[in-house]
């Protein structure tokens, strides 16, 4: 467990000393204090932004470390949506992610707990409680949906015009970012984790969460950021990664773009 934490401090120092903090416009969003466009106003949008930076940190490092060993936090913080949340920690996929993965790591032997994880995770991100329950396997945690702020009135758009017009807008709005029969976007974002997760064979849990996460580019531009969400479930389910799988991973590092 040493060795995950020293490596994942290690990463995620080296991407603060090469590139440094960053202004994200949803990162803008979650620290604006006030009611905000479709989606975001499910969303807790009332983050004071030196502490969602610092919280978006630790729980970047500690997603590392619950991969369980240094080849597991080296396989998930060098993917490209782990450098985009470490130089852009005003985005919340780091604290909703954790959330959901601790909520799954309870779920066998403390499902109280584990729900009430998944429903904090909600109230991050509306995300949370359902890869909480594919990553755990197990339908309870969607219970986790009911702390998303469902019953927060959505503000009026504003310039973005990605977002604040509805689902069937996004969809639309989104679709010259993405280009689904494009395999190089995934396995620029996911680049050594679908190979591994062929090699050994993960379960299908894991695929689901990969399904899920790729699925869920459809209403957003940030592939890295987005497919990063099915990474865990892939590593977690991994045996003892091979050195030199693990150099490759490495070398063809690439930032989000």
């Amino acid at each position: 467990m040493i060795y995950a934490l020293l490596a994942s401090l290690l990463i995620v120092a080296v991407f603060l000393w090469q590139d440094g903090l960053h202004e994200c416009a949803d990162g803008n969003r979650y620290t604006s204090m006030r009611p905000q466009p479709y989606p975001f106003h499910r969303r807790f949008c009332w983050w004071p932004k030196r502490l969602l930076q610092t919280t978006s940190l630790v729980c970047l490092i500690g997603l590392g470390v619950a991969m369980g060993s240094w080849k597991g936090a080296v396989l998930l913080l060098t993917l490209p949506g782990s450098w985009f949340i470490a130089t852009h920690p005003t985005t919340v996929d780091a604290p909703a992610m954790l959330l959901a993965w601790c909520a799954s790591l309870l779920m066998p032997t403390h499902p109280y707990i584990a729900v009430v994880l998944s429903c904090i995770s909600g109230v991050v991100h509306e995300r949370g409680p359902v890869f909480a329950a594919i990553y755990a396997w197990h339908p309870l945690l969607l219970i986790g949906l009911v702390g998303v702020g469902w019953w927060r009135r959505a503000a009026k758009p504003d310039n973005d015009m990605l977002v604040g017009r509805g689902f069937m807008h996004s969809l639309k709005a989104s679709r010259p970012y993405n280009d689904f029969l494009d395999g190089h976007t995934t396995l620029v974002g996911l680049r050594g984790i679908i190979p591994l997760a062929a090699w050994f064979g993960v379960p299908l849990s894991a695929w689901a969460a990969l399904g899920v996460a790729f699925a869920s580019r459809a209403v957003g531009t940030d592939f890295g950021r987005f497919v990063l969400w099915g990474a865990p479930a892939v590593i977690a389910n991994l045996p003892d990664v091979p050195v030199w799988m693990i150099a490759a991973h490495v070398l063809t590092f690439r930032r989000c773009i």
